[in-house]
């Protein structure tokens, strides 16, 4: 049976896993983020993520209170993030940032963007937070011309 296997000490959702701890996979986005930060590997028969029932989990279990301790794989993840949307634009889908232009992103860029658009961010906030508060705003989609849509 194949399992996501921690490499070393993970916080996520205020549960501390140490190193040889199933990491639960249900995390799509975090999951990436461990593999890529080295912090967790697949191990078992068939190592690709389940998903179903996994995602389903992970999002019973899903908190925004919970997503708060997802800061270590997302500081490990942001060393390897360019300015991202800082230098280009964002995009608006339903009146509404999209989660994949704030992602591109740096945490110090979202934090100004929050404050730019009174956005209320707890301190110590997370990159994932932040961006679940500045999605979760209404916007107004401009045009070139400066104009709105």
């Amino acid at each position: 049976m194949k399992a996501l296997t921690a490499k070393r000490a993970v916080l996520y959702q205020g549960r501390m896993y140490e190193p040889g701890d199933a990491l639960p996979a249900g995390d799509s986005k975090m999951v990436e983020a461990w593999l890529q930060a080295e912090s967790a590997e697949w191990t078992g028969e068939d190592q690709k993520p389940a998903q179903e029932g996994q995602e389903i989990q992970g999002a019973a279990e899903g908190t925004q209170e919970g997503q708060e301790g997802q800061g270590a794989a997302e500081d490990a993840q942001e060393g390897q993030e360019g300015q991202g949307a800082a230098e280009g634009t964002l995009d608006v889908v339903d009146g509404h940032l999209t989660r994949e232009s704030l992602e591109t992103m740096t945490k110090a860029n979202l934090e100004k963007l929050a404050k730019d658009m009174g956005v209320e961010i707890p301190r110590g906030a997370t990159k994932a937070l932040i961006i679940e508060r500045l999605a979760a705003v209404t916007v107004e989609a401009t045009a070139p011309d400066g104009g709105a849509q």
